[in-house]
C-alpha cells in the first residue's frame, strides 16, 4: 500500500511514482490510499451535500481543493499562467461534457 494526504501534490506525486515504479517493477498490483482528500462535489447527481454538510463544511471542502491548489502554485511558480490553467481546465471541462454525451447516445 503507497499512502499519502490527498491535499499535498508532493506527497501524492511521490507516492504515485512509487506504487508505478513498484508495479512495473514486480508485474503486481498496488494500492494507493489518499488520506484527507476533501471531496468537492457528491458522489452523484443526486447526490445533494447541503443535505448532511452545512455551508461552512461544504466551503471548507472548496477551499482545500487540491486541483486548484495545485493549479494556484503552478502560477506562483510562473510554470503557467492564469490563462493557460484557464483554457486547460476549459479543454478539460468539454472533454467530460464530449464523453457524458458519448455515453447518453
Amino acid at each position: 500500500v503507497f499512502a499519502a494526504d490527498g491535499t499535498s501534490l508532493p506527497q501524492l506525486l511521490r507516492a504515485s511514482q512509487e506504487a508505478a515504479d513498484y508495479v512495473r517493477g514486480s508485474r503486481q498490483p498496488a494500492t494507493l490510499l489518499l488520506s484527507n482528500l476533501p471531496r468537492r462535489f457528491g458522489h452523484a447527481a443526486t447526490d445533494r451535500q447541503s443535505a448532511y454538510l452545512d455551508a461552512a463544511a461544504i466551503e471548507a471542502a472548496r477551499e482545500r481543493d487540491p486541483v486548484a491548489a495545485a493549479a494556484a502554485a503552478a502560477v506562483q511558480a510562473g510554470l503557467l499562467s492564469r490563462s493557460e490553467v484557464l483554457a486547460a481546465n476549459d479543454e478539460i471541462g468539454a472533454a467530460a461534457a464530449a464523453a457524458f454525451a458519448a455515453a447518453r447516445a
